[in-house]
C-alpha cells in the first residue's frame, strides 16, 4: 500500500509542469482545515508552530492528497522527523523531503522545493507578510518567519498595554 501510494506521487509529480504544479498550489491561499496526518493531533505550540504545522498539512493534503501526505509523513517519523515535531526539526525536515522527493536537480522537478515554497508562500500569506521567492532556504526561511511573527505579537501587546 505505502509503495504503491508514493508511486501514484511520483508518477503525478513527473506528469505536472511546474508552472501547471505552481497553479494549483496558489488556489487555495485561504483553505480550510482538510482531515489528514495533522489535523487530528492536538500538540502544545505557540501559535506560529501551529500555523507552520496547519500550512505544511494543508499544502501536502492540497498537493499530493491525503493518502500521499500519510505516506510521506509515515515516512518522516521513520527518519527521526514526527510531522507534530516538523517546527523543532527544520533542517532534518529539509533534508529527507529532498531525499525523498528530489531537489530540483535532475530529479523530478524538484518536488521537495517545490513544496516548500509552497508552504512557505501559504505561511506568508496567512501571517500578512510578503513572500520573498528569493528566499531558498525553508529552515532559515521559516525562523526568520517565527522571529517576525514573535515581534509582531510582541509590538501588538506593548500597544494594548500602552491604551490601558
Amino acid at each position: 500500500m505505502e509503495l504503491r501510494a508514493t508511486s501514484y506521487f511520483f508518477l503525478f509529480i513527473q506528469r505536472e509542469s511546474l508552472f501547471e504544479l505552481h497553479k494549483h498550489i496558489m488556489s487555495f491561499s485561504s483553505i480550510g482545515f482538510f482531515q489528514s496526518g495533522l489535523s487530528g493531533m492536538v500538540f502544545d505550540l505557540d501559535q506560529f508552530d501551529a500555523l507552520l504545522l496547519k500550512s505544511i498539512d494543508d499544502v501536502f493534503t492540497e498537493v499530493v492528497g491525503e493518502g500521499n501526505t500519510k505516506v510521506i509523513f509515515d515516512y518522516l517519523e521513520k527518519r527521526s522527523c514526527p510531522p507534530s515535531e516538523i517546527y523543532q526539526r527544520l533542517d532534518t525536515f529539509s533534508k529527507e523531503m529532498r531525499m525523498l522527493l528530489g531537489s530540483g536537480r535532475g530529479q523530478m522537478l524538484g518536488s521537495a522545493r517545490v513544496l516548500e515554497t509552497t508552504v512557505l508562500q501559504v505561511l506568508c500569506s496567512r501571517m500578512g507578510i510578503a513572500f520573498d521567492p528569493r528566499r531558498t532556504d525553508f529552515p532559515d526561511y521559516v525562523r526568520e518567519l517565527k522571529e517576525a511573527y514573535k515581534q509582531k505579537r510582541q509590538t501588538s501587546q506593548s500597544k494594548i498595554e500602552m491604551e490601558m
